[in-house]
């Protein structure tokens, strides 16, 4: 795959979605919030979400949003989906347990393991998946959603939507 392709938007197959997820943690651990924006085969933004998930590290805050991005995506119908992430530890680990192996970087991290047995079980769910690295540049609306989960920002779509155009 050329590196240059990583930062624009390419077209997607007719009647197919993608989700971008991305988390934050301003201190490891430090506040976390979580980001996912979902566009359509044409590149138009469908739904946004952003949440804060109180103190976690930045690997927790790149899983669960990857995990309740899917979720939210799936309660929406949009499907088959092309998932991508700034984290390499978070779609290697997906794409992992995509293939059933173990997701090895954990290590003990009880609230990682937890979160992947979670990933595990939608991932297994028969649902037609594809994850993709994106270079942060290329994760942008994600990451501004991120950081507004981190703050914990309850304000209307509208108010932030020249933020979050890419």
């Amino acid at each position: 795959m050329n590196p240059a392709s990583l930062g624009r938007w390419e077209p997607l197959d007719p009647n197919s979605f993608k989700l971008k997820f991305d988390g934050a943690s301003k201190g490891n651990p430090g506040p976390a919030g979580y980001g996912s924006v979902i566009r359509n085969n044409e590149g138009r933004i469908l739904g946004v979400q952003w949440r804060n998930i109180g103190i976690n590290t930045n690997n927790i805050t790149e899983l669960e949003g990857l995990i309740m991005g899917v979720q939210w995506v799936i309660q929406k119908g949009w499907k088959p989906l092309i998932i991508e992430g700034d984290s390499k530890l978070i779609i290697t680990m997906a794409r992992k347990i995509q293939l059933g192996q173990k997701a090895t970087k954990a290590g003990n991290n009880w609230r990682m393991e937890a979160r992947l047995e979670n990933l595990a079980i939608i991932i297994g769910s028969g649902l037609t998946l594809s994850f993709k690295h994106a270079l942060r540049s290329a994760n942008k609306v994600a990451d501004v959603l991120a950081n507004m989960g981190v703050r914990g920002d309850r304000v209307r779509l509208e108010e932030v939507w020249e933020e979050i155009q890419d």
